[in-house]
């Protein structure tokens, strides 16, 4: 995941690009293979300096921290839809939450 700030409006308000990328590696190779690649260019936060970055999956906290956790799903399904082998699968895949 890259961030990349492109404007600074005001002392707290961000507006950015937002980029996914996901790539596995192929058997016996040193090659990635990309997976997932997403940009989005408008992508607008507010952040200040020292300030905590807190998430609650129940209720809106901030911008920044909403645009990340919508954007890690990405990460989840690109895992999920890869090829795996089994054993690796049972090592390295999270279990479901219950939510």
């Amino acid at each position: 995941m890259l961030l990349t700030i492109n404007e600074q409006s005001s002392a707290d308000r961000f507006s950015a690009s937002l980029q996914v990328i996901y790539s596995r590696p192929v058997y016996g190779s040193d090659y990635l293979s990309p997976v997932v690649d997403i940009l989005d260019n408008n992508v607008q936060f507010t952040f200040l300096e020292n300030t905590q970055i807190d998430f609650a999956p129940e209720r809106f906290t901030n911008n920044l921290s909403s645009v990340v956790a919508f954007s890690m799903p990405t990460f989840s399904w690109a895992w999920t839809v890869t090829p795996i082998r089994p054993w690796a699968a049972a090592i390295f895949m999270p279990r479901p939450r219950p939510w």
